[in-house]
């Protein structure tokens, strides 16, 4: 009579394991599920914002050289100066570092001046950008945004650039225009910066 009981106890806690298994199986296998079908749903709508900012202060350095006037092919130049909004507010400061080119194929629509990347320290965080440039002063220049941080960590885009540093006979100032898209509200702590 003993042998059966005991039997029917293994049996027991057989049938016990077995159905605890099961249910931390289907826990888990539902998470999975759960977690696949979050990462298939496409991202929602990115949020799009156009908005300006305006330099003042505006220079362009060559260290190591007093020369004034056009770069030459090779030269590396710093450019800085301060971001405002359009009421003259300061939101920022905007330092760059260019490489000058001067493309060695001859001038036209293709031809680089100056191949730059920027750095606008914002109040909300940073906007780092790049592309080339002709070099001529007051000339649009278009440049991609290609990270950030602070709240600017997940911002894409691109943005036109008119820089006039005095020392190549420009007024110093500039002006930027941002077309950025981004998962949130993208001019985030910016919203006080002119949107259009």
């Amino acid at each position: 009579m003993k042998q059966p009981e005991h039997r029917g106890r293994r049996g027991f806690s057989k049938r016990t394991g077995l159905v605890v298994a099961g249910v931390i199986g289907g826990v888990f296998a539902t998470r999975g599920e759960s977690a696949y079908a979050a990462f298939a749903r496409p991202p929602e709508k990115d949020s799009r914002a156009t908005w300006e900012l305006y330099g003042r202060h505006w220079h362009l350095d060559s260290p190591g050289s007093a020369r004034r006037g056009l770069p030459a092919m090779g030269d590396q130049t710093l450019g800085y100066g301060e971001l405002v909004k359009w009421n003259g507010a300061k939101v920022g400061e905007f330092y760059s570092s260019c490489l000058n080119v001067r493309s060695p194929f001859g001038p036209s629509l293709l031809s680089p001046g100056a191949v730059e990347i920027h750095t606008f320290n914002l109040v909300d965080g940073t906007l780092l950008g790049m592309g080339t440039s002709s070099g001529t002063t007051g000339e649009e220049s278009l440049f991609a945004v290609v990270g950030g941080t602070g709240r600017f960590a997940s911002v894409k885009g691109s943005y036109t650039a008119r820089q006039r540093p005095q020392e190549l006979g420009g007024d110093g100032t500039a002006e930027f225009r941002f077309d950025l898209t981004g998962g949130g509200p993208v001019h985030m702590g910016l919203i006080h910066i002119k949107e259009s």
